[in-house]
């Protein structure tokens, strides 16, 4: 029997290696995760460590409609932002790991600015991370609604050093002309964990 269903009819690719499964589905999800262990969804990024039975729902959600707060007006994006509701049970998802594309390794500054924006009934609450790892930062015994990474600046745009991320470039082509062979190329510079699937989906170019 398989440790973790979706209730989706989108295909579901798992590897299982050790307490770890690893999920990719797209659109809204819902896993029903059967036994403790950490879980990953490979399409985005987040994994859930949890200590017994549940069923988590989740989607992208979308920071365009909070960037009016002012603790974000002045601060960068680091990944995606996931609605997530889990049941009321307290301490059966003890870890989310939420998917940032900070370089660590170029970063010039100390990591206290990396925060976690909560999002709750319009509402913002600003959660400093157990843990940040180089692709991922660590919530312990989190509490879900709306949840993704950014990099508080309290400083303005204008006076703050370049934030160095993780990226990928999709480069796209097709041919022009009609009497001689000519092609226009269209290039996507992305975030690491920018859905691509979605960019060939709304774009009329090949990849």
């Amino acid at each position: 029997m398989a440790d973790a269903v979706s209730t989706l009819n989108s295909p579901i690719r798992a590897l299982h290696d050790g307490p770890q499964l690893l999920i990719s589905i797209s659109h809204k999800c819902s896993l029903e995760l059967r036994c403790a262990g950490r879980f990953c969804c490979l399409e985005t990024g987040i994994k859930f460590q949890v200590t017994r039975r549940i069923t988590i729902e989740y989607e992208l959600d979308s920071w365009s409609k909070y960037m009016d707060n002012p603790q974000l007006q002045e601060s960068e994006v680091l990944g995606p932002l996931f609605n997530i509701k889990t049941p009321v049970e307290p301490n059966i998802v003890s870890a989310v790991y939420l998917p940032h594309y900070l370089c660590l390794k170029e970063l010039s500054t100390d990591l206290s600015s990396i925060k976690c924006a909560h999002f709750k009934d319009g509402n913002l609450s600003v959660e400093t991370p157990t843990q940040v790892l180089p692709f991922h930062v660590i919530l312990e015994n989190p509490s879900f609604s709306s949840l993704g990474v950014f990099f508080l600046n309290l400083l303005p745009r204008a006076v703050t050093k370049f934030i160095p991320i993780h990226g990928k470039v999709l480069l796209y082509f097709k041919k022009a002309g009609k009497q001689c062979v000519e092609y226009k190329i269209h290039l996507y510079l992305l975030p690491a964990f920018a859905p691509v699937k979605k960019v060939n989906e709304n774009s009329q170019w090949k990849l």
